[in-house]
Protein backbone atom coordinates (compact mmCIF):
# COMPACT_ATOMS: atom_id res chain seq x y z
CA UNK A 1 0.00 0.00 0.00
CA UNK A 2 3.26 1.99 0.62
CA UNK A 3 4.37 1.53 -2.66
CA UNK A 4 1.35 2.40 -4.64
CA UNK A 5 0.76 5.64 -3.03
CA UNK A 6 4.05 6.61 -2.96
CA UNK A 7 6.20 4.59 -5.01
CA UNK A 8 9.45 3.07 -4.24
CA UNK A 9 11.75 4.14 -2.03
CA UNK A 10 14.63 6.34 -3.78
CA UNK A 11 17.38 4.16 -1.69
CA UNK A 12 17.24 1.40 1.09
CA UNK A 13 19.91 0.84 4.26
CA UNK A 14 20.69 -2.38 5.84
CA UNK A 15 23.36 -4.37 7.59
CA UNK A 16 25.55 -6.62 5.57
CA UNK A 17 23.81 -9.71 6.66
CA UNK A 18 23.55 -12.56 4.54
CA UNK A 19 19.70 -11.93 3.86
CA UNK A 20 19.54 -8.57 3.07
CA UNK A 21 21.52 -9.08 -0.56
CA UNK A 22 17.85 -10.08 -1.89
CA UNK A 23 16.85 -7.12 -0.30
CA UNK A 24 19.24 -4.75 -2.10
CA UNK A 25 18.74 -6.77 -5.30
CA UNK A 26 15.60 -6.23 -5.45
CA UNK A 27 15.56 -2.92 -4.31
CA UNK A 28 18.11 -2.45 -7.71
CA UNK A 29 15.92 -4.53 -9.95
CA UNK A 30 12.89 -2.23 -8.71
CA UNK A 31 14.25 0.89 -9.28
CA UNK A 32 15.88 -0.20 -12.60
CA UNK A 33 12.35 -0.93 -13.61
CA UNK A 34 11.24 2.35 -12.57
CA UNK A 35 13.96 4.58 -14.44
CA UNK A 36 14.35 2.27 -17.59
CA UNK A 37 18.23 2.19 -17.15
CA UNK A 38 20.82 -0.19 -15.92
CA UNK A 39 21.76 0.63 -11.99
CA UNK A 40 24.40 -0.58 -10.09
CA UNK A 41 23.17 -1.59 -6.40
CA UNK A 42 25.16 1.35 -4.89
CA UNK A 43 22.72 3.55 -7.01
CA UNK A 44 19.88 2.38 -4.57
CA UNK A 45 20.87 0.80 -1.50
CA UNK A 46 23.24 1.76 1.35
CA UNK A 47 25.10 -1.45 3.39
CA UNK A 48 25.90 0.14 6.67
CA UNK A 49 26.64 -1.00 10.40
CA UNK A 50 23.63 -2.10 12.19
CA UNK A 51 23.12 0.03 15.72
CA UNK A 52 19.66 -0.02 16.43
CA UNK A 53 18.91 -3.73 15.96
CA UNK A 54 21.75 -4.75 18.34
CA UNK A 55 19.15 -6.85 20.51
CA UNK A 56 17.56 -8.70 17.60
CA UNK A 57 21.12 -9.56 16.33
CA UNK A 58 22.02 -10.87 19.73
CA UNK A 59 18.84 -12.99 20.29
CA UNK A 60 19.26 -14.57 16.54
CA UNK A 61 22.62 -15.25 17.66
CA UNK A 62 21.71 -17.11 20.96
CA UNK A 63 18.81 -19.08 18.84
CA UNK A 64 21.51 -20.27 16.60
CA UNK A 65 24.53 -21.23 18.86
CA UNK A 66 22.09 -22.73 21.34
CA UNK A 67 19.16 -23.92 18.95
CA UNK A 68 19.26 -24.37 15.71
CA UNK A 69 23.27 -24.63 15.16
CA UNK A 70 23.67 -28.17 16.80
CA UNK A 71 21.08 -29.16 14.45
CA UNK A 72 22.44 -27.84 11.32
CA UNK A 73 25.95 -29.49 11.72
CA UNK A 74 24.14 -33.02 12.38
CA UNK A 75 22.43 -32.19 9.16
CA UNK A 76 25.70 -30.60 7.25
CA UNK A 77 27.73 -34.25 8.43
CA UNK A 78 24.97 -36.30 6.87
CA UNK A 79 24.86 -34.40 3.66
CA UNK A 80 28.62 -35.25 3.23
CA UNK A 81 28.53 -38.50 3.75
CA UNK A 82 24.97 -39.32 2.65
CA UNK A 83 22.93 -38.63 -0.98
CA UNK A 84 20.38 -35.83 -0.82
CA UNK A 85 17.15 -38.15 -0.14
CA UNK A 86 19.06 -39.35 3.11
CA UNK A 87 19.85 -35.80 4.36
CA UNK A 88 15.52 -35.02 3.12
CA UNK A 89 14.37 -38.25 4.95
CA UNK A 90 16.10 -37.39 8.04
CA UNK A 91 15.42 -33.94 7.97
CA UNK A 92 12.21 -35.20 7.57
CA UNK A 93 12.08 -37.41 10.95
CA UNK A 94 13.64 -34.88 12.81
CA UNK A 95 11.17 -31.74 11.83
CA UNK A 96 8.92 -32.31 14.54
CA UNK A 97 12.07 -32.41 17.40
CA UNK A 98 13.55 -29.01 15.23
CA UNK A 99 10.47 -27.24 15.77
CA UNK A 100 9.87 -28.56 19.30
CA UNK A 101 12.84 -27.63 20.55
CA UNK A 102 12.62 -23.60 18.64
CA UNK A 103 9.40 -23.52 20.03
CA UNK A 104 10.85 -24.61 23.36
CA UNK A 105 13.44 -21.39 22.95
CA UNK A 106 10.72 -18.91 21.83
CA UNK A 107 8.89 -19.91 25.09
CA UNK A 108 11.46 -19.46 27.66
CA UNK A 109 12.55 -15.58 25.97
CA UNK A 110 9.30 -14.71 26.13
CA UNK A 111 9.03 -15.53 29.89
CA UNK A 112 12.39 -13.99 30.88
CA UNK A 113 11.60 -10.49 32.89
CA UNK A 114 13.00 -7.01 31.28
CA UNK A 115 14.31 -5.76 34.07
CA UNK A 116 13.58 -1.61 34.30
CA UNK A 117 16.35 0.74 32.99
CA UNK A 118 17.75 3.75 35.11
CA UNK A 119 17.98 6.17 32.50
CA UNK A 120 14.81 5.17 30.68
CA UNK A 121 12.04 4.51 33.29
CA UNK A 122 9.38 4.78 30.58
CA UNK A 123 10.28 1.55 29.09
CA UNK A 124 7.93 -1.23 30.30
CA UNK A 125 8.99 -3.90 32.54
CA UNK A 126 7.75 -7.26 33.29
CA UNK A 127 7.52 -10.19 31.12
CA UNK A 128 7.35 -10.36 27.30
CA UNK A 129 4.20 -12.63 27.31
CA UNK A 130 2.32 -10.71 29.77
CA UNK A 131 3.25 -7.55 28.33
CA UNK A 132 2.41 -8.71 25.12
CA UNK A 133 -1.19 -10.21 25.89
CA UNK A 134 -2.35 -7.70 29.35
CA UNK A 135 -0.73 -4.59 29.07
CA UNK A 136 -1.25 -2.20 31.98
CA UNK A 137 -1.83 0.55 30.16
CA UNK A 138 -1.64 1.44 26.34
CA UNK A 139 1.60 1.67 24.40
CA UNK A 140 2.86 5.08 23.96
CA UNK A 141 5.27 6.04 21.22
CA UNK A 142 8.20 7.23 22.66
CA UNK A 143 9.43 8.10 19.04
CA UNK A 144 8.10 11.47 18.85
Amino acid sequence: MAVKQYGFPHQTRTDKGTETLLMAECQMRFREAEEGRQLAVSDCHLFGTSVRNIRIESWWSWLVSVQTGPWREMFLSYAKTGNKWEKIAIQYLYMDLIRRDCAHFVKVHNTHRIRSQRKRPYLPTGKLTTLYHAPEEPVINHAK
